[in-house]
């Protein structure tokens, strides 16, 4: 009994703070419309794949030819959190391009290198990675992850 009434105070703490929160974006002079879609974005996010470390998009140009991106090392942001915002539904399982979130650094799917890219006008930073026949071929690891059969 007393554990579902401090349940239902804190259910009510919670939804009263994230109103306050919301009004206070929403009244900002500041605010972009953008900010305020990513903002409600990060509110209905499904928290179900809090194990992703990296996003991985890989483009088919031919039959056996990928070029891919591979992010991670997220710092401002959560993985989950960014692609929610900056991948929409639409293009995420196209049939020449896929994007995913994956457990796996992108170390582990083949990519080497990579670069810090920062989000223009945010706290928001990541590492990129590359592959396409130009460069280094995607590995087999990368392609399957995004959901290629190889």
């Amino acid at each position: 009994m007393l554990k579902n009434r401090f349940r239902n105070n804190l259910n009510k703490f919670i939804l009263i703070n994230l109103i306050i929160i919301a009004s206070m974006i929403n009244c900002s002079k500041d605010r972009t419309d953008e900010d305020l879609i990513g903002f409600y974005l990060l509110l209905l996010q499904n928290p179900s794949n809090q194990t992703a470390t990296s996003i991985i998009t890989i483009d088919q140009r031919d039959f056996a030819s990928y070029e891919g991106l591979c992010l991670d090392q997220f710092l401002g942001i959560n993985v989950v959190s960014y692609y929610n915002i900056y991948y929409p539904q639409e293009i995420r399982n196209l049939p020449t391009k896929k994007s995913v979130l994956s457990d796996k650094p992108c170390a582990l799917l083949g990519f080497s290198g990579g670069v810090e890219n920062r989000v223009n006008g945010r706290n928001i930073s990541m590492r990129s990675y590359t592959c396409s026949p130009q460069t280094s071929l995607c590995d087999t690891k990368a392609i399957r992850e995004a959901g290629f059969s190889d």
